[in-house]
């Protein structure tokens, strides 16, 4: 598992992506931070309804096979 902040642009791209726990490999790492980087979100809404950047932290998980 690895777990990643990211933030999020007011257009819903993903704009940063940190990792904030490793999974201790860090080609599992990096897969995460490159696949996260193709993400897409729904904007974040500021308190007048305007879209607005925003972190989440996400936790991946990874089934080897």
């Amino acid at each position: 598992m690895v777990t990643v902040r990211i933030l999020v642009g007011a257009d819903g791209s993903v704009e940063d992506v940190t990792v904030v726990a490793s999974s201790g490999n860090g080609a599992m790492d990096n897969s995460v931070v490159t696949a996260v980087n193709k993400w897409s979100f729904s904007p974040a809404k500021d308190k007048y309804g305007q879209n607005a950047r925003c972190r989440v932290t996400r936790a991946v998980s990874f089934n080897l096979r």
